[in-house]
């Protein structure tokens, strides 16, 4: 079974639409797990790229999904190799909520920002295939 459920604050978003007019939506999202060790509080981050397709990630931009809100998100892993052979993962979003901060009143339809990256055509099963990973996004992460 894959299937992955996150929740963390949401950075890097962007949002587009391909060629063929379907929606897409990337960001990242951060989460914390906190530990003792050695009778010290630790805590541990990890940065997790996510897209989201169709309505799911217009209904969430639409819900006051920006950066720096919490997001609970649901979906499964996917992985990619990118043109130089790198294979990365993700996450691929089939759920996506607004469950605190950052959100903005809901609007009548999702704002429309330039594509960071020019997603990739439909692959076999006629589902497109999340944009190619791109290391600018995550230029400010701390690892």
């Amino acid at each position: 079974m894959n299937s992955v459920t996150l929740v963390g604050t949401v950075a890097h978003l962007k949002h587009g639409t391909t060629n063929s007019g379907v929606t897409w939506t990337n960001f990242t999202v951060k989460t914390e797990r906190r530990f003792s060790s050695k009778g010290e509080q630790k805590t541990q981050q990890c940065y997790i790229r996510c897209s989201a397709w169709g309505d799911t990630g217009s209904r969430a931009i639409d819900e006051g999904l920006i950066d720096g809100s919490t997001a609970l998100i649901m979906g499964y892993l996917q992985s990619e190799k990118s043109q130089d052979g790198a294979w990365s993962i993700g996450v691929n979003a089939q759920q996506v909520a607004v469950v605190g901060g950052g959100a903005r009143p809901r609007q009548s339809a999702a704002p429309a920002v330039a594509p960071a990256v020019a997603p990739q055509a439909p692959v076999g099963d006629g589902r497109p295939t999340p944009p190619a990973y791109d290391p600018a996004m995550e230029s400010d992460l701390p690892f």
